[in-house]
């Protein structure tokens, strides 16, 4: 299957929130099907999205994580916001931590927004 072909799946499969065919991407040999498979399960956001992402937080490659912490802020619940948090406790690399600070003050405010007052 040529990378258009794996592209357009995706698509296909998101469109139709068929979140279980997207999970055997997330283990593409390809890096950029991987992040879209990611987006992908992120745009539909249900138990079999949620439960891959937070695996997908532990991915050796930094890219990876990043493009998790991003569709996770994206998901906005509250199970992401929790599996973010304690992230941040495992979590070396500063520039991710502040992603994953930036996500969850994003999910927050999705959950439980606040109304400004003049």
């Amino acid at each position: 299957m040529i990378l258009g072909d794996k592209t357009a799946k995706i698509e296909k499969y998101a469109q139709k929130n068929k979140s279980a065919k997207l999970v055997p991407l997330l283990n593409d040999r390809k890096k950029d099907i991987r992040i879209k498979a990611i987006k992908a399960l992120a745009t539909i956001g249900d138990d079999t999205s949620v439960n891959n992402l937070i695996i997908m937080l532990h991915d050796p490659d930094r890219e990876i994580r990043l493009a998790t912490i991003e569709g996770m802020a994206q998901m906005g619940n509250g199970v992401t916001k929790t599996h973010l948090q304690d992230y941040i406790e495992k979590e070396n690399d500063k520039e991710l931590v502040e992603a994953a600070r930036k996500a969850i003050f994003s999910i927050a405010k999705q959950i439980d927004p606040v109304e400004e007052m003049i």
